[in-house]
């Protein structure tokens, strides 16, 4: 089934992986969850669609694995304000540019 939208609400998150699983249809918007450090999505049926720009917000965030997501587009170059980012995993997607 779709994962539901109500994991959007759940704030004080810090730890998302969405990974192997058998989900359906669109990933559901995350752009509240500013406490995220880790978020993984991928391998899982459902798709991530264009690259999402709220991502930058994430401050916290040190590690963010969108493998085999569905992903497509461009990076969105604020990326480059995730000073906490160690880790970036985005292959087997549609990414250009």
């Amino acid at each position: 089934g779709a994962v539901p939208s109500e994991l959007g609400e759940l704030t004080q998150l810090r730890l998302l992986e969405l990974i192997g699983n058998l989900f359906t249809g669109p990933m559901p918007s995350l752009e509240r969850l500013h406490n995220l450090t880790s978020l993984s999505v991928g391998n899982s049926g459902m798709a991530v669609g264009d690259f999402p720009t709220w991502i930058s917000n994430f401050s916290a965030l040190e590690v963010l694995v969108m493998e085999d997501a569905g992903v497509s587009g461009n990076i969105t170059t604020e990326i480059g304000s995730l000073e906490e980012l160690s880790l970036l995993v985005v292959h087997d997607n549609m990414l250009t540019g």
